[in-house]
């Protein structure tokens, strides 16, 4: 009995070993990402580092199987992308709780489904700018754009 006891220990600990891990495989997945996209510019700060917490570029941008050669559509963030917001931001949400973002700052609930997350808020520098501004240059976000609108 104990050796069988030994035994599926062993085979349990070898089957573990072998597995690949959610971080390794995120890892390995956003690596094939960044033989091309690390050349786009660098890629910092928390939505860079992702790896480590178990996601992978596709975790925001989509899987895009055979991309670039049959052009798969990608999941793009920002005021210039091609996809919806409601899409960008559904992305966000997955990490980002609205209740959470709601709590920090009511105007996150006023834009949810207006505004894309990326065209206030920047992915991949070191340090997302728009943390960093006191209340006057967040006013003026708010002025750069709705005065636009007049």
């Amino acid at each position: 009995m104990r050796d069988r006891h030994l035994l599926s220990i062993l085979v349990s600990c070898a089957l573990l070993a072998m597995a690949a891990s959610p971080l390794q495989a995120a890892n390995d997945a956003s690596a094939k990402c960044l033989r091309c996209h690390k050349k786009n510019g660098s890629m910092e700060g928390v939505h860079s580092t992702i790896g480590k917490q178990g996601l992978a570029c596709t975790s925001c941008h989509g899987d895009q199987g055979s991309h670039p050669r049959k052009k798969a559509p990608v999941i793009e963030f920002g005021a210039d992308s091609q996809t919806e917001v409601a899409i960008q931001n559904q992305r966000c949400a997955r990490c980002h709780k609205p209740v959470k973002l709601r709590n920090a700052d009511w105007t996150h609930d006023v834009h949810q489904d207006k505004v894309g997350c990326a065209d206030c808020h920047q992915l991949h520098p070191h340090t997302d700018p728009i943390s960093e501004l006191d209340e006057i240059g967040r006013t003026q976000l708010c002025v750069d754009c709705h005065g636009s609108q007049q």
